[in-house]
C-alpha cells in the first residue's frame, strides 16, 4: 500500500488566489496619515501601527492617484479571454466601509462586461472566418445579504431567500429572479445599474446598512460552438463579483459583537474570516472540510469562489490614516492569498456533465446523512419496518407540509406587513435622522453665521479706523493740494496777463503783416504781368532763334556742298597736272632720238611717273 501511495497525487496543487491592493488618500479625519508605505516594485505594502511595521506582499499595489480603470487593467483585464473560452472567474472586494470599495465595485463590473462583450464578438468573428459558428447567451442574478437575509435586488419584493445547490447551476439563491437570456452582454450593465439603485442605503441601529452588506452579482455566459466538421460543444462560464462587508468589524471579538449587535449582523464577515483561515493551509484537512455553509449564506454562495472551480482574485482597499481598517483588510488578504482554487480551463459538455453527476451524488449523500441523523437508517433487518415508518412519515409530512404551506403563506403575508412596517419605521427613522442632521447643520450654519457676523463687525471696526486715518490723511493732502492750487492759480493769472500782452503784440504784428501782405500781393500782380510780357518776348525770341537755326542749318549744308565741290575741283586739278606731265614726257619721248633703245625710255617713263605720284601726294598732304 505504501508503494501505491507513491503513485497517488493525494493533494493536488491548485492555483493561488491573487491579491491586489488599492490605496485611497486620507479623508482628513486625523490619525497617522502616512501609515501605509509602498515598496519601489509596488508589490509590498508596509502598515505602521502602534510603532510596529506589518508587511504584506501582494500581486500589485496601486497608489492613491490610481483610477478604477488602472485597477481593472492590472487585475482583471487579462482574465477576460479565459472567461470567454469557458473558465469561471470570481472577484472579491474586501476593505473598510470608509474606502472606495463600493464605488469601485459599481465601476469595475461595467468595465468587465464591456470587455467581455467585445471579446465574445471577436471570438465569434474568428470562428466564422475559420468556418465554424459560435453563438452565446447570458444572464445574471444580483442579491444583497444583510443580517443573514437575502434580498433580490432585481425584484424588490423577493425577500428572505434560501441558498440551495442546483445540480446544473451550483450554489444559488433559491427562487431568485434571473435576468436573461440575452444575446448582448451589454444588457447586463442595465440590470446591474438597476440592482445598485435597489441596494439598502439607510441607517440601521448600529450604523449604515452599507457597512454590514454583502452584494453578489453573478452572471452566466453559455457559448454554443459548431465546428466545420459538424461536431458541436457547449461552454459555460460563471463570473461572480462580490462586495464583502466593511472589515472594521473584524477588530472586535465575535462574542462581543454578537452580544452588542445581534448574532446575524456580522455573521457573513466573521464566517468569511473563518473560512479564509481554514483555506490558508491548502494541504490540511481543515481546508478540505472548510465549512462554507456553516450558518452564513454569503460563504455558502461563494463556495466555488473560495475553494472550487473558479479563477479567483481579491481586490483589497485601504485608506491612509485608517490603520485599524487597513490592518484587518491586509490580515484577511494575507489569509486568502495562501488559499488555492481549482479552475478548469474550459467548462465544456464533459466537464458540465461530470460536475452535474458529482453534485447529484453529493446531494444524495447529504440527504442520506440527514436521514441517518434523524434516526431513519438505510435498511438491513428493520428494512420493512423502516419502509412502513417512512411511508407513515411521508403521509404525516404531507399533512404537515400542507399545514406548513398554509402557515408559510400566512407568515409571508405577516412578513410583508412586518417588512412594510419596518420600511415605514426605517423611513421615519431616516427622516428623523435627516431632520436631526439638518437641524444640526442649521445650528452649525447659525454658529458659523454668528462667527461670520462677529468677524464682519471686527473687520468693520478695523475698516472704520482705517477710514478715519485715511480721511485725516486725505484732508491734509487736500489742504496741501488747495494751497498748491492757489499758487497755480496765481501763476496761471500771471501767465494769462503775459499771454494778453503777447496777444496784443501779435495783433499789431498781424496788422502790419496784413498790410505787407497786401503790398506783396500788388507787387505779385505787377510781377505776374511782367512775367507774362517777358514770356511773350521769350516766345518771340524763341521763334526767331528757331528761324536762325534753320538758316544756320541751310548755311551749313551749303558749306558742305561748297567743300565737296572744292574737293572735286582739287581732284580735277590734280588730274590735269598729271595729264600735263604725261603729255610733256610723251612729247619729250617723241622728240628725242627715236633710235634710242625703247627699253631705256620706258624705264625713264616709269621713274618719272613715280616722281609725279610722290609730288602729287605731297601736294595733297600740304593741301596746295
Amino acid at each position: 500500500m505504501a508503494n501505491r501511495r507513491q503513485l497517488d497525487n493525494e493533494r493536488p496543487d491548485g492555483r493561488p488566489i491573487e491579491g491586489f491592493v488599492r490605496i485611497d488618500p486620507t479623508d482628513g479625519g486625523g490619525g497617522n496619515n502616512d501609515d501605509l508605505d509602498i515598496s519601489k516594485d509596488f508589490k509590498t505594502l508596509t502598515l505602521l501601527i502602534n510603532s510596529e511595521e506589518k508587511k504584506s506582499k501582494v500581486k500589485q499595489v496601486l497608489a492613491s492617484d490610481s483610477s478604477t480603470r488602472q485597477l481593472y487593467d492590472q487585475s482583471i483585464r487579462i482574465k477576460v479571454k479565459d472567461v470567454a473560452m469557458g473558465q469561471n472567474l470570481s472577484v472579491l472586494l474586501v476593505g473598510s466601509s470608509k474606502t472606495s470599495k463600493r464605488q469601485t465595485f459599481e465601476e469595475i463590473v461595467p468595465l468587465f462586461i464591456e470587455a467581455l462583450a467585445n471579446e465574445m464578438i471577436n471570438i465569434s468573428n474568428q470562428a466564422k472566418n475559420e468556418g465554424a459558428k459560435l453563438s452565446f447567451l447570458c444572464g445574471a442574478t444580483y442579491v444583497e445579504i444583510i443580517d443573514e437575509v437575502v434580498h433580490d435586488l432585481l425584484k424588490t419584493d423577493n425577500l428572505n431567500l434560501l441558498v440551495d445547490e442546483s445540480p446544473v447551476r451550483g450554489y444559488e439563491p433559491d427562487g431568485c429572479s434571473y435576468k436573461g437570456p440575452y444575446n448582448d452582454l451589454r444588457q447586463l450593465k442595465n440590470d446591474f445599474a438597476r440592482g445598485n439603485g435597489n441596494r439598502e442605503t439607510g441607517q440601521m441601529d448600529f450604523g449604515l446598512a452599507s457597512v454590514f452588506s454583502t452584494a453578489v452579482f453573478s452572471m452566466d455566459v453559455t457559448s454554443f460552438v459548431r465546428m466545420p466538421n459538424g461536431n458541436s460543444d457547449v461552454y459555460k462560464s460563471r463570473v461572480i463579483f462580490a462586495e464583502m462587508p466593511g472589515t472594521e468589524s473584524l477588530a472586535n471579538d465575535a462574542a462581543t459583537l454578537a452580544q452588542r449587535q445581534g448574532a446575524n449582523l456580522n455573521k457573513s464577515l466573521k464566517q468569511f474570516q473563518n473560512v479564509s483561515r481554514a483555506l490558508a493551509n491548502p494541504k490540511s484537512d481543515e481546508a478540505d472540510f472548510a465549512r462554507f455553509a456553516c450558518n452564513s449564506k454569503a460563504t455558502h454562495l461563494l463556495a466555488e469562489a473560495l475553494g472550487g472551480n473558479s479563477n479567483t482574485c481579491i481586490l483589497g482597499f485601504c485608506r491612509q490614516g485608517n490603520s485599524k481598517g487597513s490592518e484587518q483588510t491586509l490580515n484577511l488578504l494575507n489569509l486568502l492569498q495562501r488559499a488555492t482554487t481549482y479552475p478548469l480551463d474550459q467548462n465544456n459538455n464533459m466537464v458540465q456533465g461530470y460536475t452535474r453527476l458529482l453534485r447529484i451524488r453529493i446531494k444524495e449523500k447529504d440527504s442520506q446523512v440527514h436521514m441517518a441523523a434523524m434516526g431513519k437508517g438505510f435498511g438491513g433487518e428493520d428494512k420493512d419496518k423502516n419502509i412502513q415508518r417512512l411511508k407513515d412519515d411521508v403521509e404525516r409530512l404531507k399533512e404537515k407540509g400542507v399545514k406548513d404551506k398554509l402557515e408559510i403563506l400566512k407568515l409571508r403575508e405577516d412578513n410583508k406587513l412586518v417588512y412594510q412596517k419596518l420600511q415605514e419605521f426605517r423611513k421615519k427613522y431616516n427622516e428623523l435622522v435627516n431632520s436631526k442632521a439638518s437641524l444640526q447643520e442649521q445650528l452649525l450654519k447659525s454658529e458659523e453665521e454668528k462667527l461670520r457676523i462677529s468677524k464682519a463687525l471686527v473687520d468693520l471696526q478695523i475698516e472704520n479706523n482705517d477710514l478715519v486715518e485715511r480721511s485725516e490723511a486725505d484732508k491734509y493732502e487736500l489742504v496741501t493740494k488747495l494751497l498748491n492750487a492757489e499758487n497755480d492759480i496765481l501763476e496761471m493769472e500771471m501767465k494769462e496777463q503775459k499771454k494778453v500782452r503777447s496777444t496784443e503784440d501779435l495783433e499789431t504784428k498781424i496788422k502790419s503783416l496784413t498790410k505787407e501782405k497786401k503790398d506783396l500781393a500788388m507787387e505779385f500782380v505787377t510781377l505776374k504781368n511782367n512775367f507774362v510780357n517777358l514770356n511773350k518776348e521769350y516766345k518771340a525770341e524763341l521763334a526767331k532763334n528757331e528761324e536762325l537755326g534753320v538758316e544756320l542749318l541751310t548755311l551749313v549744308n551749303q558749306k558742305n556742298a561748297i567743300e565737296a565741290e572744292k574737293k572735286n575741283l582739287t581732284d580735277e586739278r590734280d588730274g590735269l597736272k598729271k595729264a600735263n606731265v604725261r603729255y610733256t614726257y610723251i612729247y619729250i619721248f617723241n622728240t628725242e632720238n627715236e633710235k634710242t633703245n625703247n627699253f631705256i625710255y620706258f624705264i625713264t617713263y616709269i621713274h618719272i611717273h613715280n616722281i609725279v605720284a610722290i609730288e602729287t601726294r605731297n601736294c595733297r598732304s600740304s593741301k596746295c
